[in-house]
């Protein structure tokens, strides 16, 4: 992979997601597999928090990978997190 490739986290199946009236995904983001993971240079992951935690898709997504992180496929990889989070008076902050 070159450059920087926005990706997206694909946890439910289609039909779930049309039978709780999803939002259309946008076809110009890539989805992103496990497979592909070794095959990028780094990783920089841009995580919204709800109520100081993770979302379930991101733990999903994160738990999933432990055959890649034992295997050392993703060793010496550069990678970034960043967060973003609301707090009660809706005031946005970002680490």
């Amino acid at each position: 992979m070159a450059g920087l490739v926005p990706l997206q986290l694909s946890t439910l199946p289609a039909d779930v997601l049309t039978n709780v009236n999803a939002p259309p995904k946008d076809e110009s983001i890539l989805v992103i597999t496990a497979a592909q993971l070794p095959e990028a240079d780094a990783f920089l992951f841009g995580i919204p928090t709800r109520y100081g935690t993770m979302s379930a898709s991101m733990k999903v997504f994160f738990d999933s990978k432990g055959g890649l992180w034992r295997g050392q496929s993703l060793a010496g990889k550069p990678t970034g997190i960043f967060v973003q989070y609301i707090v009660q008076c809706k005031a946005m902050a970002f680490f």
